[in-house]
């Protein structure tokens, strides 16, 4: 974070955010509503859909609050209906509303240089649900660490799985590390247009696929929290379990 900060300490940029005077919370809705609108806005584009496809205001605005929200629901297929932009576009959605907006927006309200300050950094505390207050710019930079790690993991497993069904090559890749993402964040969608009901049988992809849903549903508080006490417990220092993680 010590080394963007100063590539974002733009005059004009700091000027704009002490003028306004946004608090926290207002850099959270505010952060909800933009998200949503440019990817409803990048999705109407002509390049995000497949030749011959047209994508609707409604529709473009639903698949992009679903794939924010990470609720699953879809109206359009994602595979034949969007173009690889259009796709890229869903993915990168999934991923921001997976590391949770309160996550996001800390983060960025961190590297504006932003301070916060103790009723906010103690409102803070209370939504990721972590003790220490000194140590929300740390959990944040282990949260990005921890999740792009169990993703990367995760589309290897599924890129080798994939192997004999679709052969190897970028399209394999993609699609690995497509749905990687999709499982870790808990968004359900998938490029496949009956889901994976094709590998309903091949128990190495419902492993692989089960564990990310399952470690993305614990969410990274716990997944932090049994790091730190495993690392306490094999070098003999001290570090309990939190009450959410037992």
């Amino acid at each position: 974070i010590c080394r963007i900060r100063p590539l974002l300490r733009i005059p004009q940029l700091n000027k704009g955010i002490t003028v306004l005077k946004i608090k926290p919370p207002g850099i959270v809705i505010l952060t909800f509503v933009s998200i949503i609108t440019v990817g409803t806005l990048l999705l109407l584009l002509p390049r995000a859909t497949a030749p011959g496809k047209e994508t609707m205001f409604m529709d473009a605005l639903f698949t992009a609050t679903s794939a924010t929200c990470v609720t699953g629901l879809v109206v359009l297929n994602t595979g034949s209906h969007f173009s690889l932009l259009g796709q890229l576009i869903i993915l990168s959605l999934i991923q921001v509303g997976g590391l949770g907006l309160m996550t996001f927006t800390s983060f960025f309200v961190l590297t504006l240089g932003k301070e916060f300050g103790v009723k906010d950094r103690t409102l803070l505390r209370d939504i990721l649900n972590y003790r220490s207050i000194g140590r929300i710019g740390s959990l944040i930079v282990s949260i990005l660490i921890i999740t792009f790690t169990i993703e990367i993991v995760g589309a290897i497993f599924l890129y080798i799985q994939f192997l004999p069904y679709n052969g190897g090559g970028l399209s394999s890749a993609y699609s690995a590390i497509f749905h990687s993402i999709s499982a870790f964040c808990n968004a359900g969608f998938s490029l496949y247009s009956d889901s994976f009901m094709k590998y309903r049988n091949n128990l190495g992809i419902n492993l692989t696929m089960s564990s990310l849903i399952i470690l993305g549903g614990l969410g990274f508080i716990v997944i932090v929290n049994l790091l730190h006490w495993a690392y306490g417990y094999f070098t003999h220092k001290k570090e309990s379990l939190s009450l959410q993680s037992k």
